[in-house]
């Protein structure tokens, strides 16, 4: 089962250490790995590949409203 995860870099800057903490995860289903990630800012949707789908999540809502099926070998998104 696929999960995205945001991350907050806290103050920024290059360490040793990154002051990351996870924020919240976003259950999206499905096997395998995920591979890229495309936002639409107007929209506030985050777009994620996977195999041969994307799926389509809310970021207002922090849950997946859809998903773009039957898009084999989808890779990089603009």
């Amino acid at each position: 089962m696929g999960r995205i995860v945001s991350a907050d870099p806290g103050r920024g800057g290059v360490r040793r250490d990154p002051a990351y903490k996870l924020l919240k995860t976003i259950t999206v289903g499905a096997e395998g790995g995920w591979d890229y990630l495309s936002v639409d800012v107007n929209a506030r949707r985050l777009y994620v590949s996977h195999a041969a789908k994307v799926v389509v999540i809310d970021m207002d809502k922090d849950e997946v409203v859809g998903e773009i099926p039957d898009t084999p070998g989808v890779h990089g998104l603009p």
